[in-house]
């Protein structure tokens, strides 16, 4: 089951390590499971792949794309 963070714990964890992001710079965290199970559902990986993620945020798609590649 996919448990991204939600929004709300989104924003305490920036808050607590104090990170501040800016949407004018296309700064997002992912928090849909459903749009992260579209994404991992639309991206071929096979089990000796190596995955490179840029910007990865708080890990919502890399904790699933790891379940399906060597690396991420």
């Amino acid at each position: 089951m996919i448990n991204p963070v939600s929004p709300s714990q989104v924003r305490a964890i920036l808050k607590k390590y104090q990170i501040y992001c800016r949407k004018s710079l296309g700064q997002n965290f992912l928090s849909d499971a459903n749009i992260v199970q579209k994404i991992v559902a639309g991206v071929r990986l096979d089990p000796g792949d190596v995955v490179v993620e840029i910007g990865p945020g708080l890990g919502a798609l890399t904790r699933e794309l790891a379940k399906k590649a060597r690396l991420v």
